[in-house]
């Protein structure tokens, strides 16, 4: 929220970007949120054409929110549908946001054209979710939760040189996917571990999922 009070402030970015879209440089205007506090109050700011949250099937928390941007006409994009790479199932992931109206555009990553291709075949198939589907997400659900790391690195850079996402990457796929041997290789290649953390705190003053990364580091 203070990120955002800066920006609605006097001289400060909104103003520059109203002047834009009044000079005819720029045409829509979006705001991107992480948490629920700011998604809601930009539903109240008369310029936000567009809002862009985390939407996937293991972060649903903007559900409400998301309905009340099809209410008013805003735009909902759908940022981090794969949890920031930490499901591994695409088609699955993209299969359950394309079932929810609410979602105007969704932007997975993909890396070559057969990802491409997979991914349109995911959200241009219409058809609900079988009843496989359905247990195979909330099996997902209870084994990942939702303190997990999405890899936005806005945590960075650590005082101490740990590539915290990095670590995590590693524990993902020691736990989830069961590659322990390339995990724990790699693990140890990493100049400064997990337990080179001093405890200071910096990184989770700026991760902006409010995860406690000093306990899951440990």
């Amino acid at each position: 929220l203070t990120d955002l009070d800066t920006v609605l402030a006097p001289g400060g970015a909104l103003e520059a970007l109203l002047e834009a879209k009044a000079a005819g440089r720029i045409r829509r205007l979006g705001l991107t949120a992480h948490l629920e506090q700011v998604f809601e109050r930009a539903l109240e700011l008369d310029w936000v054409e567009t809002i862009m949250f985390p939407y996937n099937l293991v972060e649903t928390q903007g559900e409400a929110l998301m309905h009340r941007c099809t209410e008013k006409k805003i735009g909902f994009i759908c940022m981090k549908p794969l949890a920031g790479g930490a499901l591994e199932d695409a088609t699955l992931a993209l299969r359950f946001i394309s079932q929810n109206p609410d979602v105007s555009v969704v932007i997975p990553g993909m890396y070559d054209m057969k990802e491409i291709e997979q991914n349109l075949a995911a959200v241009n198939d219409t058809s609900a979710l079988t009843s496989e589907e359905r247990e195979k997400i909330e099996s997902i659900r209870k084994e990942l939760g939702t303190q997990f790391c999405r890899r936005c690195n806005y945590c960075q850079p650590c005082t101490q040189g740990i590539n915290i996402s990095g670590a995590f990457l590693f524990e993902g796929y020691l736990k989830r996917y069961g590659l322990g041997d390339w995990a724990k290789e790699r693990y140890m290649a990493m100049p400064k571990k997990a337990g080179d953390c001093v405890e200071c705190g910096v990184c989770e003053t700026r991760c902006p999922y409010q995860l406690p990364i000093r306990e899951m580091l440990k």
